[in-house]
């Protein structure tokens, strides 16, 4: 929680660090960092903005420090000892639990910023890759249940708006960047086709 009025001012590099990234997420829902003056984080945070600077140095590395505890969050929620399908649905509704971290790459990618500013790794999109290039168990595996069709064509329909508003940071975090951009889009056509397939045979 962000100091304000009497409540004691954050005092030590941790407190302070940790009072800055909080003051930042509550200032950066629906607006950009370029919108949001240091000043305006340091009163929020209860510190001085000469802080701001001495911890974060530019607005965008505080931006990067806001995403990057969230997506520490979202890969301490994971069970990673489960199946890859397991990870999978349990990463969608750890960030379906934290919509100010989707919103932000959203807006940011959007906005156009590049997408190594607004993470220096990615954890969960790196334990995924490797869970499913792991060979399935060799039980066999829980029937699918029935798949809503409107449900489905809303999932399609939402990758296509995720994939093409976040393609640098998607492209960035599976370490896509070099690969051949018809060849990536081929990829995700086989995606849908599968989700499309899925569906049909339930």
């Amino acid at each position: 929680m962000t100091a304000s009025g009497s409540q004691a001012k954050p005092n030590g590099r941790a407190a302070v660090m940790e009072a800055v990234i909080d003051a930042a997420q509550e200032l950066y829902i629906g607006r950009s960092p370029d919108e949001v003056s240091v000043r305006e984080l340091a009163e929020r945070a209860g510190v001085s903005h000469a802080l701001v600077h001495h911890y974060f140095g530019p607005k965008r590395a505080l931006l990067r420090a806001v995403l990057e505890r969230d997506a520490e969050a979202i890969h301490a929620d994971v069970d990673w000892t489960t199946s890859a399908e397991d990870v999978a649905v349990r990463t969608f509704e750890a960030a379906l639990e934290r919509p100010d971290y989707v919103r932000a790459i959203l807006r940011n990618s959007i906005d156009g910023l590049q997408p190594e500013l607004l993470a220096r790794g990615y954890p969960t999109v790196d334990g995924l890759i490797k869970l499913i290039l792991e060979p399935p168990p060799s039980e066999t595996p829980e029937e699918l249940p029935e798949c809503d069709p409107r449900v489905v064509a809303a999932v399609v329909v939402a990758l296509n708006f995720g994939w093409i508003a976040t393609e640098g940071w998607l492209l960035r975090s599976a370490g896509l960047e070099d690969r051949d951009p018809d060849e990536v889009k081929a990829q995700i056509a086989c995606v849908i086709r599968s989700l499309v397939r899925m569906a049909q045979s339930t």
